[in-house]
């Protein structure tokens, strides 16, 4: 199993800003974009359980841009876990972490008005 899934029942998220298109090639601007040609976008989140926070990006992918400003609460859907390792092409150096990526993020002040 590659992708683990992230238990975020007892977790809220807030956006720390703006959804930003995740960007393939630097040089020519191009973004990343799935197979089904939906763009990628990084969201910066605060994950805050048990009245602590950590700061994550979550990658997305989206047809339009998703539109959060920062400290706007959000639901985070199908929330995966993967670990990732890379050789930096200039040092040499061993690189890894950890990265996020969300079947959705979607505001929740959206979700409430469209319930009224």
């Amino acid at each position: 199993m590659r992708y683990i899934p992230v238990d975020t029942s007892a977790m809220t998220f807030v956006a720390m800003g703006g959804a930003k298109p995740k960007i393939k090639d630097p040089k020519t601007g191009e973004v990343r974009v799935t197979e089904d040609g939906r763009t990628l976008y990084t969201v910066v989140l605060m994950a805050i359980r048990d009245d602590e926070g950590e700061q994550v990006k979550v990658t997305v992918a989206a047809s339009e841009p998703p539109v959060f400003r920062a400290g706007m609460p959000v639901r985070v859907e199908g929330l995966e876990a993967f670990g990732w390792e890379t050789k930096d092409p200039r040092t040499g150096e061993l690189r890894h972490g950890i990265a996020f990526r969300a079947a959705s993020i979607t505001p929740l002040a959206a979700a409430v008005k469209g319930a009224a």
